[in-house]
């Protein structure tokens, strides 16, 4: 990111990566997390993760070996898309990137094909538009899967109804949805004002408008069967998080590519 408008600190950077990665791999699970920190997939994705992006910032073979054989030895690619505590699909997309192998792009467009059709593998279609698994958040989940498939459309095969795809469900969080309501605070005239949110809420009632909007921030959205209310006391709807935001410019980032260089 760096290497061409500062060099020194590009350099600095990549000595604190390769020493972190050496650690990484001489010591895996150490240092193992209690509770809710916890990950339910295991280190062996961050591991192949952390060597595919070491490859891909240094051009060293090893480090494109390394993450190969760590993804054959069990990163698991499943229903769900890219999420915060399973690095594995952002490994299969970086390897099918890399590589250019057929093996890596089958299985992309294999496991993600479910998420065009409804009623499919879990997946549902909130107001036949919008593709989610799980009620928890379903913004989060469509906008980072599509994105994903989007920036595969930008940089591996190209596949426009990947971008379109991407295109609809980052519009369908800014209000092109049955409700006419934007899923991002400030946007619009129809965006949530009370989300889960301590410092947003400040001082105010239930039935008060938050004191103070965190402006861009994405909420979890409608649930399977649609359903919405702007609750402060949704967390499960209406609640808004950094990975929120990150899925959020997942799907959004392609989009602006795609516009921009038009």
């Amino acid at each position: 990111m760096y290497k061409d408008e500062d060099s020194e600190y590009a350099n600095k950077l990549l000595w604190h990566a390769k020493t972190a990665y050496k650690y990484a791999i001489v010591s895996p699970a150490k240092y193992p997390a209690q509770g809710v920190y916890q990950s339910s997939s295991g280190f062996i994705d961050d591991l192949a993760a952390a060597s595919v992006c070491m490859y891909m910032a240094t051009g060293d073979t090893g480090y494109l070996n390394n993450a190969e054989n760590y993804y054959k030895q069990g990163v698991y690619i499943s229903e769900w898309m890219f999420i915060p505590d399973n690095w594995s699909y952002l490994c299969l997309f970086y390897l099918a990137y890399t590589t250019k192998k057929p093996l890596y792009n089958d299985m992309i467009k294999n496991n993600l094909s479910q998420w065009w059709l409804n009623g499919t593998n879990k997946v549902r279609k909130i107001d036949g538009k919008f593709s989610a698994i799980n009620d928890w958040a379903t913004l989060t989940q469509g906008l980072s899967t599509f994105g994903l498939l989007a920036w595969y459309s930008e940089h591996v095969e190209k596949k426009p109804e990947y971008l379109n795809a991407a295109i609809a469900h980052v519009n369908y969080a800014l209000g092109d949805n049955s409700l006419n309501r934007s899923f991002v605070i400030g946007y619009g005239n129809n965006y949530p004002k009370r989300v889960h949110h301590r410092g947003s809420a400040g001082n105010a009632g239930a039935n008060e408008d938050n004191r103070n909007l965190l402006v861009g921030a994405l909420v979890g959205g409608q649930s399977l069967d649609g359903k919405y209310e702007d609750k402060r006391d949704d967390y499960v709807r209406n609640e808004m998080g950094i990975s929120y935001n990150a899925s959020f410019i997942l799907g959004l980032l392609p989009v602006l590519n795609s516009y921009l260089s038009k």
